[in-house]
C-alpha cells in the first residue's frame, strides 16, 4: 500500500541554479584556488578543509578558539586565525561557511562587499562528491557511527577511502580526508536540508525521526526531505534503508531508486538474526535474501549499534567486500569519540561520554548501559538548543527517568539566541512527576563535579550526555573521584 506521497528528488545530471555561489555556477575546483573556511575547526568543516587542501588548493580558515582540530590543520600548513576578522580572506577566491555561521559574520559581510563568492559547506561537499564514488549516510540518529564503520571496513579492505565524518575513531586516526582513492564516505546531515546538496552513489538512511523543528515544519516535512535525498542517487546506485524504522517504512513506497533494506524484519534484504548481547560486545548473524551471509561481532552493546553495523555490512557487500573481511574489520572497530566513549575509572566508578542530545538517543544510550550490567546508572544531561528543549520536554523526561540518578544542567544555546521562555529545570520537574526521587537541576555545569562526586560509589556508571560542551566534565570528575 502506498503511503503519503512525498516530493521526489533531483535526478543525477540536473543542476539547479544556486544563489549560494555569487556569479558562478558551481565551484571550479579544477583550478588551484584560495579557499577560506569560516569556522574551520568544526567537526564537519575541518576534514573538508583537509580534503580540499589535499586536492591541491590553498586553504585558510578562521575559528573562535584553538582546539585539537585547528591544531591539526595548522600542523598541515593551513593558516588559521582565531576570531572573525577578514585578514586571511582578503584574497580568497571562495569563502565557505557552515549553517552555524550567520550572515552578519564579519568575514561573510566582507566577502559580500568585495564580491568574493560564498558557498555553504554542504554545497561545496556536494560538488566534491561528484569527483568520487560516494557513500552518503543520512538519518536522524546513528550517522556518525554507521559512516565510521563503513569507512573502517573500506580502510581495512585496502580501498583507501576518504571520509568526511562528524566524529573521530577512539584512539586512532580517521581515514585521511584526502583524495587518496576513488571512494568518499560522507556523513550527510539533514539539518538545514544540507543533505539535499549532496550527490551520493550509495545512500544510507538509518532512521527518520522528529528533530530540527527550527528548519522543518513537522515530521512529514522531514520525511519529504529524506525522499528527495534518497531519490538523488543515480540509476547505477542504491539506497540502503533500515526497514525496522517506522519513518523509513513510511517513505519506502515513494523511493523509486533501487532500495536494499536491512534490519530484523523478516522481509529485509539483509536480515539481522540470533543477536547475543554481552557487556562489551554483541554477536549477530546476517541473512542475505534468506541465505546465511555471515556471523559478525562488534565491540559495542545495544540494538541500535547492531543495526548500524548491519548497514555497514550491506554497503560493504555492495562494494564487493567479502563477509570475512567485513567481519574482521567490525570486530576491531575502535568506536567513535563521544559515542558511549569510556573516559576512565576511579574508585570503581566508570565514566562514559556520549553525544546523545535527542530523547531517542538518550534512551538508546541508557539501553546500552543496561546491557552492560552496571550498578547504578547516573545520567548527566546538558540540553542542546532552546528550540529542541521546548519541543521535547516530555520526551526528554521520559527517557532520562530510566536512569537511577539524573542531573540536568542549563541549556547549551549553540547557534540560537538566549530564550528565557524555556528552562531546562522543566525537564527535572517532569521527571519528578513520574515519581522519580533522584533528579536534580544544576544550572551551572561547572559546579556539577563537586556536587556529584560525594554521592558516587563503586559500581556506578556515570553517563555524560549532550551535544554541547558537557564532555568537559569527564576528566575533572575522574580526578575528583580519585582524590576522594
Amino acid at each position: 500500500m502506498r503511503g503519503r506521497q512525498y516530493p521526489r528528488g533531483r535526478r543525477r545530471g540536473y543542476r539547479s541554479t544556486r544563489a549560494g555561489v555569487s556569479g558562478e555556477e558551481g565551484v571550479m575546483l579544477g583550478l588551484r584556488r584560495h579557499i577560506h573556511f569560516v569556522g574551520i575547526g568544526g567537526a564537519g568543516m575541518s576534514p573538508l578543509a583537509e580534503l580540499v587542501r589535499g586536492m591541491g588548493h590553498h586553504v585558510t580558515g578562521s575559528d573562535e578558539r584553538c582546539g585539537a582540530a585547528t591544531r591539526k590543520l595548522e600542523s598541515l600548513g593551513i593558516a588559521v586565525q582565531y576570531g572573525h576578522t577578514p585578514d586571511l580572506c582578503r584574497d580568497a577566491d571562495l569563502l565557505v561557511y557552515s549553517s552555524a555561521v550567520r550572515i552578519a559574520n564579519p568575514e561573510r559581510a566582507f566577502a559580500a562587499r568585495r564580491g568574493i563568492p560564498t558557498i555553504r559547506r554542504a554545497e561545496l561537499l556536494g560538488d566534491l562528491m561528484r569527483s568520487f564514488q560516494s557513500i552518503g549516510v543520512a538519518g536522524t540518529h546513528g550517522k556518525t557511527t554507521t559512516s565510521s564503520m563503513i569507512a573502517h571496513i573500506l580502510h581495512t579492505a585496502g580501498r583507501n577511502p576518504s571520509a568526511i565524518i562528524g566524529g573521530s575513531p577512539v584512539g586512532t586516526e580517521a581515514p585521511p580526508p584526502r583524495p587518496v582513492g576513488s571512494l568518499l564516505v560522507v556523513e550527510a546531515d539533514e539539518y538545514d536540508r544540507s543533505f539535499l546538496s549532496m550527490y551520493p552513489t550509495l545512500a544510507v538512511v538509518t532512521n527518520i525521526d522528529t528533530d530540527h523543528l527550527d528548519c522543518y515544519r513537522d515530521l512529514d516535512d522531514i520525511k519529504g526531505a529524506f525522499v528527495q535525498y534518497a531519490e538523488s542517487v543515480p540509476f547505477y546506485g542504491a539506497v540502503f534503508a533500515c526497514i525496522d524504522d517506522p519513518g523509513v517504512r513510511d517513505i519506502a513506497a515513494n523511493i523509486h531508486a533501487v532500495m536494499i533494506t536491512y534490519g530484523t524484519d523478516d522481509g529485509a534484504t539483509y536480515r539481522i538474526a540470533e543477536v547475543n548481547h554481552g557487556r562489551d560486545k554483541t554477536r549477530f548473524e546476517v541473512f542475505q535474501n534468506k541465505e546465511r551471509f555471515g556471523e559478525f561481532e562488534i565491540p559495542m552493546a545495544g540494538m541500535h549499534n547492531v543495526r548500524n553495523a548491519a548497514a555497514a555490512v550491506a554497503v560493504a557487500a555492495a562494494t564487493g567486500i567479502d563477509p570475512a573481511t567485513t567481519g574482521g574489520a567490525l570486530a576491531r572497530f575502535p568506536g567513535v569519540k563521544r559515542r558511549f566513549e569510556f573516559r576512565g575509572e576511579a574508585r570503581g566508578v566508570r565514566i562514559y561520554d556520549d553525544y546523545a542530545h535527542h530523547p531517542r538517543e538518550i534512551a538508546a544510550t541508557l539501553d546500552d548501559a543496561a546491557y552492560r550490567g552496571f550498578g547504578r546508572i547516573i545520567a548527566i544531561f546538558q540540553p542542546h538548543l532552546y528550540s529542541r528543549t521546548r519541543s521535547f520536554l516530555e520526551e526528554f523526561a521520559n527517557s532520562l527517568a530510566h536512569a537511577d540518578m539524573v542531573i540536568v544542567t542549563g541549556i547549551y544555546r549553540s547557534r540560537e539566541d538566549v530564550d528565557h521562555t524555556v528552562n531546562a529545570a522543566e525537564i527535572v520537574g517532569r521527571i519528578r512527576e513520574t515519581g522519580h526521587t533522584n533528579a536534580h537541576f544544576i544550572e551551572d555545569k561547572s559546579t556539577v563535579v563537586d556536587w556529584l562526586a560525594p554521592h558516587l560509589r563503586s559500581g556506578d556508571a556515570v553517563l555524560i550526555m549532550g551535544a554541547g560542551d558537557i564532555d568537559e566534565l569527564g576528566s575533572p570528575l575522574l580526578e575528583r573521584i580519585a582524590d576522594g
